[in-house]
């Protein structure tokens, strides 16, 4: 084990705030600050990575949540034409079905019309 190590392996049991705090009192000198700047560098390093790891993977999760609304939104807007074009023919058909209701409530009007001529055709008709 080298010098590094050595000093690695304790600023390890030190912990990053002691040894913060010892560099910014001045009470490392020498070889032991030195090291001290190194692993705190290292630290310093590895926690701006995982940072930037982890904000290039919740980056990767917002893009792939935006492609999925996306998606969504487009087979929304698919299932509403679609429905719109169903609504129009439905339209349609209830206009066809009201103008052939009018009709035969107008056949249903001559035909009771005939039948209460009929009516009074016989009863004026005398009897034979």
């Amino acid at each position: 084990m080298d010098d590094r190590e050595a000093w690695f392996i304790s600023f390890e049991e030190t912990g990053e705030d002691g040894i913060r705090a010892d560099l910014k009192a001045g009470s490392l000198l020498g070889s032991q600050k030195y090291y001290a700047t190194l692993w705190l560098e290292k630290l310093d390093r590895a926690v701006r990575e995982a940072r930037e790891a982890t904000g290039d993977a919740f980056q990767a999760e917002q893009i792939e949540i935006a492609r999925s609304a996306r998606g969504a939104a487009v087979l929304a807007a698919e299932s509403a034409r679609s429905s719109a074009a169903e609504a129009k023919t439905a339209n349609v058909l209830a206009r066809q079905m009201r103008n052939n209701a009018k009709i035969a409530n107008m056949i249903a009007g001559v035909a009771a019309a005939a039948a209460i001529v009929a009516a009074v055709i016989t009863w004026l008709r005398p009897a034979s």
